[in-house]
């Protein structure tokens, strides 16, 4: 059909539409292609049997954007480029027409983007029959041509007869509780609800809807009732739903669902679920009654936020729809939605086998970490927490509150404080050993300023400016003054012990690396840490303690009985401060991400303000280790073993908190210093064997 004309052997318009339109029985015709704009030649066929133009053009695999005397048609491989460029990367029709313009001549005038928009359409929509054509049926309702956003005439007055009462909130104030009656002018549409497939991450026909206001639950209520009738969830033995304030939207939603007039299958079993990642920023009882790790049996290794993934994907989508018709938008959301599901059906068979293989290498995992809890309990334990497990899950759709069952009931560890005022009640009590404890207790906080004065000295070792060193020797007159006082007082309580005459050593102390990836810190560990405590030094003087004593002196054993409660209480409460710092760090690092990546300090305002955690971590992680160094010198180490060495790894910032959305952190769990207060390898310990319990049913499952 198309042949070659001795006039277009040179393009002398370069690339501009030639002024002779009329070629005999033909004529020029601009032809869209990948590379540039064309105008060629075109002769139609002119035998008796011919066929229309349109139809010509079809058969030679372009496009017209016109039916009757085209004048510009679209190669096909154009099209797929365009309609690729347009779901994907949200490219609009304007900006792909004004790239072709500008490949075939930096001032080509623009004269084909209404004839793309407008043949983009068509092609769209010949892509939906071609996919999804052979499988419609009569229970398919979408009369109006909606594929997955629903039908907007029956959306609407659904809206407007819907009661928009208020629930009173049952958990934390959350944004989208808070918000869902919030009104935004201007626009016709403050967002979009959509229901999606937790295991595959596709989205449901019809189940994409209009928010008005905020996210209000009668938005929810229409999506997910659209999404388990395309979707014949009737057909299915339960719905596991998943969505960021389940514990606020489970309340009445039978309820709503009647009064509304949707049509929902009575007696479907729903669970309702809150993901991992949402899990966390309500109370602490959502955890158990609707985090999907607690589910036995149902959800399995998933985290039940694929719908955030398929935002991120969709979001650019925005920046072309805000200003489109209401139907033009819905044909663009339509077109993206489509794609990502075709690129889920695409990608399912080797994703399946990625996953396959990821479960068979995680299984055997799971499997020694259950044998590991299971031999570690008995047999009346198994049978009860099984029974319990059973129990709650049965009555879980009912009543969240039976998943209350794997809440710690344990009391939280004593800190040093609470220890020192018990030991203080009981020697009043008792009218016996009265202020030993207060004495053994201001010892412990003597030894605690000796090193927060080493750390400052070391930390200004290599230079010390007039002020620094009025700072340091103030601090040594201080504690020069309580250690004089603690002698003082000791030889009114213990006359008999000859406390100067006594000899031993104060605490080998380390300073560890706080780095996060590559080590930025050994000449300063190198320089800072110190080998052999000077004995002239205040910092490192002796203090009349049993745990810093060669030999302790005759009747100490209550002196030793106090010192090794208010060391446990001291350690503990280390531990709580640790905590609450590297929180703090991780924080920081989230506002300054790239501090967290590569460890490297800078002078600013935010690394100086991650290097005074720092500071903070590193005196904890002495006092901790000052509190162990005293149990193990007194022969009581082995009664603590919950008590472990701090590594540099345990300090680290939390990557879950500075960068949620980093690979590979759904399987990651906190160091052994988070768990703490729930956990013990003790066989009699209550907390230990909960804490076991409340491992042992996802890891079963």
């Amino acid at each position: 059909m198309m042949k070659a004309d001795p006039m277009f052997s040179a393009d002398p318009s370069y690339g501009a539409k030639p002024p002779q339109q009329a070629l005999g029985n033909g004529k020029v015709m601009t032809i869209v292609h990948t590379n540039r704009v064309h105008h060629l030649p075109v002769y139609p066929c002119m035998c008796k049997k011919k066929i229309d133009i349109d139809i010509q053009l079809l058969h030679s695999r372009l496009y017209p954007a016109s039916s009757k005397d085209p004048s510009t048609a679209f190669t096909f491989e154009a099209l797929k480029f365009f309609h690729l460029i347009k779901v994907q990367t949200h490219l609009s029709t304007k900006n792909y027409s004004t790239l072709l313009c500008r490949l075939t001549n930096f001032i080509f005038p623009d004269e084909t983007p209404r004839e793309l928009g407008r043949v983009w359409q068509q092609w769209n929509h010949l892509i939906n029959l071609k996919r999804y054509g052979f499988g419609h049926t009569n229970r398919d309702r979408k009369l109006d041509g909606a594929g997955y956003m629903t039908q907007k005439a029956r959306y609407d007055e659904y809206v407007e007869r819907t009661n928009k009462g208020n629930e009173p909130s049952t958990c934390y104030e959350h944004w989208a509780v808070a918000d869902k009656n919030k009104a935004k002018k201007g626009y016709d549409s403050t967002g979009l609800v959509a229901i999606a497939c937790s295991r595959h991450g596709c989205f449901a026909p019809g189940s994409v809807v209009d928010m008005q206001k905020g996210e209000r639950q009668l938005n929810v209520d229409y999506a997910l009732t659209e999404a388990c009738i395309t979707t014949h969830a009737e057909s299915t033995h339960g719905l596991l739903f998943a969505y960021d304030i389940n514990c606020q939207y489970c309340v009445n939603f039978r309820c709503r669902i009647a009064d509304s007039g949707l049509q929902f299958p009575p007696d479907l079993p729903v669970t309702y679920l809150i993901g991992l990642f949402h899990v966390h920023g309500h109370k602490e009882e959502c955890l158990w009654r609707f985090a999907p790790s607690y589910l036995s049996p149902g959800a399995g290794v998933t985290s039940t936020e694929i719908i955030e993934s398929l935002w991120s994907q969709l979001n650019g989508a925005a920046n072309i729809t805000r200003t489109m018709t209401v139907s033009h938008r819905q044909e663009m959301l339509d077109a993206c939605i489509a794609d990502i599901n075709w690129r889920k059906l695409q990608g399912l068979v080797p994703f399946l086998i990625r996953q396959l293989k990821k479960a068979e290498e995680e299984r055997d995992e799971a499997q020694a970490s259950f044998e590991g809890v299971d031999e570690a309990i008995t047999p009346e334990q198994r049978d009860r927490w099984c029974e319990q497990m059973t129990t709650a899950n049965s009555h879980r759709a009912a009543d969240p509150t039976s998943m209350d069952v794997y809440n710690i009931s344990v009391k939280k560890v004593e800190p040093k404080k609470d220890v020192q005022a018990r030991l203080m009640a009981q020697e009043q009590a008792n009218n016996a050993q009265l202020g030993v404890t207060r004495w053994v207790a201001q010892a412990i906080e003597l030894q605690e300023h000796q090193i927060q004065l080493a750390d400052l000295i070391s930390c200004h070792k290599r230079s010390l400016t007039p002020s620094q060193s009025v700072e340091i020797q103030k601090k040594r007159e201080f504690i020069l003054k309580k250690l004089n006082s603690i002698m003082s007082e000791g030889e009114v309580l213990f006359p008999q012990a000859k406390l100067e005459e006594m000899s031993g050593q104060a605490p080998i102390l380390r300073k560890i690396c706080l780095c996060n990836d590559t080590c930025t810190c050994a000449d300063e560990i190198a320089v800072t840490s110190n080998p052999r405590p000077k004995p002239l030094d205040v910092e490192h003087s002796l203090l009349p303690l049993p745990s810093c004593l060669d030999t302790c002196p005759i009747g100490w054993s209550h002196i030793i009985d106090v010192e090794e409660e208010l060391r446990v209480g001291q350690a503990n409460e280390a531990l709580e401060a640790l905590r609450v710092e590297i929180a703090h760090k991780s924080y920081l690092y989230r506002a300054n991400r790239g501090a967290a990546s590569t460890g490297k300090k800078a002078k600013t305002r935010s690394y100086n303000a991650i290097g005074k955690v720092d500071q903070g971590i590193c005196n904890h992680v002495k006092r901790y280790d000052a509190a162990v160094w005293a149990l193990d010198w007194l022969g009581m180490r082995s009664k603590y073993p919950m008590f472990q060495e701090i590594k540099p790894e345990h300090t680290k910032a939390v990557t879950n908190v500075y960068d949620p959305n980093a690979r590979g952190q759904f399987d990651t769990s906190l160091s052994w210093i988070w768990m703490i207060n729930a956990k013990s390898n003790s066989e009699n310990a209550a907390y230990a064997a909960e804490g076991m319990q409340l491992n042992l049913p996802p890891i079963a499952h």
